[in-house]
């Protein structure tokens, strides 16, 4: 997942989205169904990507996770889970980011 721009082709990007976004989806779409009961509905739901949203004058190398903002978008909007997005970069230490995503 997440090949770089060196390596993409239609092949590789349409397997690459089909693997990022669609187990996406069937883990939604499996939440929706065993959830019959709403006991998931408070539960937070985290899509975590890496560089695949722009900050400043940065490039994103994650374009197949992009995908994943706007099925988290659409996945909040049209159900009630608390669904985030978070976008971590590859450029600070994993450690701190999770320090300061733990603090939220």
């Amino acid at each position: 997942m997440g090949f770089g721009w060196d390596n993409l082709s239609s092949e590789v990007l349409e397997v690459d989205l089909e693997n990022c976004c669609g187990s996406v989806i069937y883990l939604i779409q499996g939440l929706l169904e065993a959830d019959k009961s709403n006991n998931l509905i408070d539960t937070p739901i985290y899509l975590v990507t890496q560089n695949s949203q722009p900050v400043g004058n940065s490039k994103i190398s994650g374009l197949t996770q992009s995908s994943l903002w706007g099925i988290g978008k659409v996945a909040a909007l049209e159900t009630d889970f608390q669904l985030k997005t978070i976008d971590l970069d590859s450029k600070t230490p994993l450690i701190s980011q999770l320090h300061v995503m733990s603090r939220d």
